[in-house]
């Protein structure tokens, strides 16, 4: 999703943006670390080395991945033609942090399988627009 959109042209006709988005790179490699570092804790907590609460740990995956779309959007903003509608990157990082909120009910390998689920579901759409020719505007 991330390659989907040529940020060339759009950064070319807005350079304003450029130190945004050279910088808001950090964020991305940030939480995309944080996404693995979740990840860990839960395995970990699978094994039982670690004592933590259900929704403590589908925390630790969930809010880096809702950070990790909100910065794809931010970043492709300013290309004016997203691939990636910002509706649903919006809905899908809303939808990844209420999983959270599902942990006590679903589980620690539910909710995962409910985030993979989501993130799927937001490539599925992107293509579907895409190969329709309806990006958002």
């Amino acid at each position: 999703m991330y390659f989907s959109e040529p940020a060339g042209e759009g950064l070319a006709a807005r350079r304003e943006w450029s130190f945004v988005w050279g910088y808001g790179h950090y964020v991305i490699f940030a939480a995309l670390a944080a996404v693995g570092a979740g990840l860990e804790v839960a395995v970990v907590w699978a094994g039982d080395h670690i004592k933590a609460s259900e929704k403590g740990v589908i925390t630790a995956v969930a809010v880096p991945i809702a950070v990790v779309l909100v910065m794809l959007w931010i970043l492709h903003a300013p290309m004016r033609r997203t691939a990636v509608r910002p509706e649903l990157i919006g809905i899908t990082a809303a939808l990844a942090l209420l999983t959270t909120f599902a942990a006590p009910t679903l589980g620690v390998a539910g909710c995962l399988v409910l985030l993979a689920t989501l993130l799927a579901l937001l490539i599925a759409a992107t293509i579907v627009t895409r190969s329709t020719g309806r990006a958002g505007a």
